[in-house]
């Protein structure tokens, strides 16, 4: 069983989306230059690529659904094994978390950027005890919140592999869909009772990780073997197609959808399935995904968790130190290129004094196995020692 390069590639790739996201506000003639690039005779606005790159979270979440359910899928998870995959991913998500902490507060405050130092506030991002959790701290880097999701789904994930032992993934899948709408629409009734309100707005729809994405990944374990190259050739050429349609019909027609609407949380739904299916067309080698598997993406997936903690804080200062600097379309990749290579230096750092030699010394390296009800394909995959 060998490593898939590919879809560690899929990791730095999504990370990438992330970071893209997040350059518009900083940047926004990058964004003002693709909204009208001249394509084949034709006039054409290619800023929905910017401008949906959250998208690149939900990638993570499938990612991790897939990855972590196959580190279980065949343990007997007793109270050891599970207390050493919660140890695990423990040791995955905090120490780097701390390292920018440290860093980056005294930095904020050495520049004047931070008025003063809320010491409760920096201890509870280090714990991850955030909004919209209760009593939760603002979030000193605006991607912490999903680290509070992905957190919880790997608290949860043990006990939604002890049910699917005991009943059908769509059974699973719909309770999380479930969950989702009655987070949706529970709180319109009641909007006079505050604290159930808030529960249903905020917290239910995050509590323990329950999103339809992380499900998503954690149901490609049960598929059959895939397809012949051919044909899965072809149905990821018509999943990547409707792909870029739904991103592209969200940033035309999202200023019409009222906020608070159902749309939007369905779209994503279904988004977070298409995803997963594009991930399933890649379990086998295939021709033209080569450049997932190339040296530069599967650096880039090897540092692609620094490159999520980084890129924000580093657009964010660079902009402020330097707020008029970046309004032009040359000035705005400009500016995109120098915080992403500030940002790939700091993932890099990150990733080999941290990350990989804390999981080396108290993770070691895990297989990715596939569930005991189907035999193993014989190119199942194997977890990179280091996610």
């Amino acid at each position: 069983m060998a490593f898939n390069f590919a879809l560690h590639g899929v990791r730095g790739m999504a990370a990438i989306l992330v970071l893209l996201f997040h350059s518009a506000s900083p940047f926004p003639g990058l964004v003002q230059f693709l909204s009208d690039v001249p394509v084949l005779g034709a006039r054409w606005d290619l800023s929905f690529l910017v401008r949906t790159g959250w998208i690149g979270v939900d990638w993570f979440f499938v990612l991790s659904g897939f990855v972590l359910a196959g580190t279980l899928w065949a343990k007997s998870l007793s109270p050891g094994e599970v207390l050493r995959f919660w140890w695990r991913r423990s040791v995955r998500i905090f120490p780097a978390l701390w390292l920018q902490l440290l860093t980056l507060v005294p930095l904020l405050y050495a520049l004047g950027l931070m008025a003063s130092i809320d010491w409760t506030q920096v201890f509870g991002n280090a714990v991850l005890w955030l909004r919209p959790l209760p009593w939760g701290y603002r979030s000193l880097n605006g991607v912490y919140w999903t680290l509070v999701v992905e957190f919880s789904f790997y608290l949860l994930l043990p006990w939604l592999l002890m049910l699917l032992r005991r009943t059908h993934i769509l059974l699973l899948l719909a309770l999380v869909v479930g969950a989702q709408l009655l987070g949706q629409f529970g709180r319109a009734l009641v909007p006079h009772v505050e604290y159930l309100y808030q529960f249903l707005r905020y917290v239910f729809p995050f509590l323990a990780g329950l999103q339809v994405a992380f499900i998503a990944g954690v149901s490609l374990h049960l598929l059959a073997k895939p397809w012949p190259e051919r044909q899965r050739q072809m149905l990821l050429a018509v999943l990547v197609l409707v792909y870029l349609a739904m991103l592209w019909g969200l940033n035309h027609f999202h200023s019409a959808i009222p906020r608070g609407h159902w749309s939007p949380l369905v779209w994503r739904m279904v988004m977070a399935l298409i995803i997963a299916a594009i991930l399933w067309t890649l379990l086998a080698p295939m021709r033209g995904t080569g450049w997932l598997a190339s040296r530069p993406m599967v650096w880039l997936g090897d540092i692609s968790y620094g490159i999520y903690l980084w890129h924000l804080p580093v657009q964010t200062v660079t902009a402020k130190l330097w707020p008029d600097m970046w309004t032009t379309p040359l000035a705005s990749v400009g500016g995109l290129l120098l915080t992403t290579m500030v940002t790939l230096l700091l993932a890099s750092v990150s990733y080999h004094a941290v990350e990989r030699p804390l999981m080396r010394r108290f993770s070691g390296k895990r297989q990715m196995v596939v569930s005991p009800a189907r035999p193993a394909p014989p190119d199942a995959l194997v977890a990179r020692s280091v996610q």
